[in-house]
């Protein structure tokens, strides 16, 4: 899922993903037509697994706009993270492992304007400090449209494992090999107000 240069000194705060700042000097911002190639080849590179070519990333993210976002120092690409806005038969097809997710069905995503039933990150490639985006990329979620909806994904390595433990990532049963959910800061809060009126009746 994620892979760094071994000469990195940057390291993955261990913090809730909610909670994360942005970074000073990091942009993270919806990917540009003319980083779409240079993504989809750092993705290749560094992450197993990966296959997608830059014109397959290309249709998703007209698709959607904030499929993928890029990670941006000084002018300088430093790598990105794609996302899969799943919608209700989406996330059904991905706990029941009936879902392509290298060319996932567009009838299963949510439209840009809905709030998706759950987002799978996709792919993280970074390199250096660019990882320091996810600062940015929680606060994109932290707004009305996104803050109720959980997060899943597989990791494809141990970059991969270490990064989404470190940001609250926990293994989730399914029929899917290996899948991980993150549950919203909002929507935790929530079951504990909701447990806590229980005890209170």
């Amino acid at each position: 899922m994620l892979s760094q240069p071994n000469n990195s000194s940057f390291r993955v705060p261990d913090r809730d993903f909610d909670g994360l700042t942005p970074l000073p000097g990091i942009e993270a911002c919806p990917a540009k037509a003319c980083e779409i190639p240079e993504l989809a080849s750092l993705a290749r590179e560094r992450v197993p697994g990966v296959q997608l070519s830059a014109a397959e990333l290309d249709i998703y993210c007209r698709l959607n706009p904030r499929t993928a976002f890029s990670f941006v120092r000084n002018g300088q690409l430093l790598g990105g993270i794609a996302f899969l806005f799943l919608n209700e038969d989406g996330l059904d097809a991905l706990i029941l492992d009936r879902i392509n997710l290298r060319l996932p069905p567009p009838s299963m995503l949510a439209a840009p304007d809905d709030e998706p039933a759950a987002i799978y990150w996709w792919a993280l490639v970074a390199k250096g400090r660019g990882v320091g985006g996810l600062g940015q990329i929680a606060r994109v979620f932290a707004g009305a449209q996104y803050r109720h909806v959980d997060f899943y994904t597989q990791p494809s390595s141990r970059d991969g494992v270490r990064i989404i433990t470190a940001l609250g990532f926990e293994r989730t049963p399914s029929w899917q090999t290996d899948l991980w959910t993150y549950r919203r800061a909002a929507n935790r809060e929530a079951a504990r107000s909701e447990a806590h009126l229980r005890q209170a009746a």
